[in-house]
């Protein structure tokens, strides 16, 4: 079993920690060019999990991992964070936006950066920098691991409603407006169609 950090908007985050979300969909890079709908050969090897694609520039089928892990592999969630408070040796106050706030045991170098994180944020006073973005978030920081049920390769428009509502959205409107948000500019829109790794997990629980 491997862990890897993966990173998730602060609404998706409420839809995990109240249940509602079971899925992930990711864009898969590189993009494979034929298409097949949900008919691709796939591998479950003890390590990975792969699928068998025809890329661009590639004269035969390549395999290609996901890389978000295999069923069984666990992904610990980065979100948006501050620290409060910190011994500056052992321990550090974390605070997240829906006003839960933990303490974590963390190495010393972590302390003493978080230490000066703190120092350094209460002397430029309040404003968003008071908030550290996801991607800065720290592995012992985290309050959110998830163990993967299954993956899937297709294309995105084989979501079915069912997938929708467990993407943590009432409909697939819903999923379809965030997805734009997020992906349109990158060139994979809803409505270019893009494969994506469709992720399914369970939450373990909670960190203490």
């Amino acid at each position: 079993m491997k862990e890897r950090p993966i990173l998730f908007s602060g609404s998706m985050v409420q839809a995990i920690l109240n249940g509602t979300k079971t899925q992930t969909r990711r864009v898969v890079q590189p993009q494979p060019i034929h298409k097949w709908g949900s008919g691709v050969s796939t591998l479950h090897h003890p390590d990975y999990f792969s699928a068998h694609v025809e890329l661009p520039g590639e004269r035969e089928y390549q395999w290609i991992r996901c890389p978000y892990g295999k069923p069984g592999d666990h992904l610990w969630v980065r979100e948006t964070h501050t620290f409060t408070e910190t011994d500056g040796e052992t321990y550090v106050e974390v605070h997240y936006p829906d006003e839960t706030t933990r303490r974590c045991e963390c190495s010393m170098d972590a302390a003493e950066v978080a230490a000066l994180w703190i120092e350094n944020r209460e002397e430029g006073g309040d404003g968003a920098d008071n908030w550290r973005p996801s991607i800065h978030m720290p592995r012992w920081a985290s309050r959110i691991t998830l163990e993967i049920a299954s993956i899937r390769i297709q294309q995105l428009s084989d979501i079915s409603h069912a997938d929708g509502k467990a993407e943590g959205f009432d409909s697939l409107d819903g999923f379809a407006l965030l997805w734009d948000r997020i992906n349109q500019k990158r060139g994979y829109g809803w409505h270019a169609n893009p494969w994506v790794w469709a992720v399914e997990f369970k939450r373990l629980q909670p960190r203490v």
